[in-house]
């Protein structure tokens, strides 16, 4: 009986362990299920539009769950759409714009501000650009803003004294006249050695086509490491020419319309004093009666004074007689000579007729825009110089 009581003992505890393993089991599955339910409940589309002060969209500005590899960038419409758990932390970036830290949302209207931070300036190479900080050859650049600042509608003229070691020089001075630049070869024999342009990658015999207000930046290069690029038609050095083209190009915009224009006076920098009519009578005669601070004596004397005025030389002793004095007269004032030159003579201004305020106007108007294939600019320029010197001239470029 002891024998069949344990045998049944056993088979009971046998029968409790599997009831409680499958009990356990089905506890798991359970825990697992609720878990997995609640995890998909959490992880969501977060969708948003990114766009700048002015209500733009920002084309491919980074999107990226913080502390995690889980990220994506906006379309053409500035659109995103990321799968994330609602509430985290997304990290929003865009070059040229302050990063912003949000939580996430359903949907998200996020507005980028634009950073005034100065980034490293870059130079056009020959086969693309660089950081000017890691450009070991020797290399001038200048901005758009110094060459419109110059004023001028020709693009030499306003380089000129733009770059070291960069020698400009009008060819004749006419309107319009050439200019020759030197920047390697200026020792030479010949020095007629021209540098290469290369206008937005294009090599070009000039540059006298264009306006600087179509110009984005120039960039000079000056020593031999040129020549390895663009080989023995760079020996005197290459100009580089970056042009200005629709902002933003491959995203549709519409058309956009500026001006640019201003007017100024023109006026001769240094004008000596000179010497009125009457002053120029007093001056001459006084020479003729005063050498050397001493009256004149009937010698004869050559060569000039401590101030390099001239001596007069006078052979008529009697000068003073014959030439200077009249009946009871004292001076040379009272000769009739002197009257004669006085008599109705008001002097003119010599300085006044041949000189005159000048003036000079600039206008610039320009078109751009782009379809999602292509961009473009067009632009026309107009000058107009009233010069200083009274020619009756009027210069006008277009």
């Amino acid at each position: 009986m002891n024998s069949n009581f344990c045998g049944k003992h056993q088979s009971l505890i046998a029968v409790m362990f599997c009831f409680i393993f499958l009990l356990s089991g089905s506890y798991a599955y359970a825990a697992t299920e609720a878990l997995s339910t609640h995890s998909t409940q959490q992880t969501r589309q977060i969708r948003g539009i990114i766009t700048d002060a002015n209500g733009d969209p920002i084309i491919g500005a980074s999107v990226l769950e913080k502390g995690t590899a889980n990220g994506t960038i906006t379309g053409l419409d500035g659109k995103f759409t990321l799968s994330c758990s609602e509430g985290v932390e997304l990290v929003i970036s865009y070059i040229g714009y302050y990063m912003q830290t949000l939580k996430a949302t359903s949907n998200m209207k996020i507005s980028l501000r634009e950073s005034t931070q100065t980034l490293d300036e870059v130079v056009v190479v020959g086969y693309g650009t660089m950081k000017k900080s890691d450009l070991t050859g020797s290399v001038g650049s200048v901005s758009s803003e110094k060459l419109v600042a110059r004023g001028s509608t020709r693009l030499e003229d306003a380089l000129q004294g733009s770059v070291p070691g960069v020698n400009i020089t009008q060819s004749n001075s006419r309107a319009g006249g050439g200019f020759d630049i030197q920047i390697r070869g200026q020792t030479s024999i010949n020095k007629q050695a021209s540098p290469l342009y290369v206008i937005d990658g294009i090599v070009s015999s000039s540059m006298d086509f264009l306006n600087p207000e179509d110009i984005e930046r120039v960039d000079i290069l000056k020593d031999a490491s040129s020549t390895a690029i663009y080989g023995s038609r760079a020996s005197a050095g290459v100009i580089m020419i970056t042009t200005k083209g629709a902002k933003g190009a491959g995203k549709p915009q519409r058309v956009s319309v500026a001006y640019d224009g201003y007017y100024g006076i023109r006026k001769v920098t240094r004008m000596p004093d000179f010497m009125n009519a009457q002053q120029f009578i007093d001056y001459r005669f006084a020479r003729f009666t005063l050498l050397d601070g001493k009256k004149y004596d009937g010698s004869s004397r050559k060569g000039v004074d401590a101030s390099g005025v001239p001596h007069y030389q006078i052979d008529e002793a009697n000068l003073a007689t014959a030439f200077l004095k009249r009946d009871g007269g004292a001076d040379y004032r009272d000769s009739k000579i002197y009257e004669m030159m006085m008599s109705g003579m008001d002097g003119y201004d010599w300085t006044d007729l041949v000189t005159r305020t000048g003036a000079q106007q600039n206008h610039y108007i320009s078109a751009n825009g782009a379809t999602d294939k292509i961009t473009y600019r067009l632009g026309v320029g107009y000058q107009a110089i009233r010069m200083c010197l009274n020619t009756m001239i009027t210069h006008v470029t277009t």
